[in-house]
């Protein structure tokens, strides 16, 4: 965590947003596996900012599949489905042939499914 935030705090530094987004991606990633869901959020929160502000369609498909995984972690089934939703139509829009990610999105979503039995 400290390596990624001075990471972070120099690509802050050199205007490279695309990579200031990743490493908030990153470390939102860090707070999730620890269990601070809210940290987490806020961090996959400003990543998703900054890749909407740059055109990163990439990344924010990303970071709604992991805000959406937040929001699953939560008990926010709804609001879980409608990010990984969004992020599986932006890859599809946008012709992204991001395979393991559109994978790991449609598995997100038929989870959520099974475990609080949505249709």
């Amino acid at each position: 965590l400290k390596f990624m935030k001075k990471s972070l705090k120099i690509n802050k530094k050199l205007g490279n947003s695309n990579e200031v987004a990743l490493r908030y991606n990153n470390i939102g990633f860090l707070y999730e596996i620890q269990g601070n869901h809210e940290i987490a959020l806020k961090f996959y929160n400003k990543a998703l900012i900054i890749d909407s502000k740059i055109g990163n369609i990439y990344g924010i498909a990303r970071d709604k599949n992991n805000i959406g995984l937040i929001f699953k972690r939560q008990g926010k089934k709804k609001k879980a489905l409608i990010e990984l939703r969004n992020s599986l139509k932006i890859l599809r829009e946008n012709n992204l042939n991001q395979l393991t990610l559109t994978k790991k999105i449609e598995e997100n979503i038929e989870a959520i499914k099974r475990d609080f039995e949505i249709n």
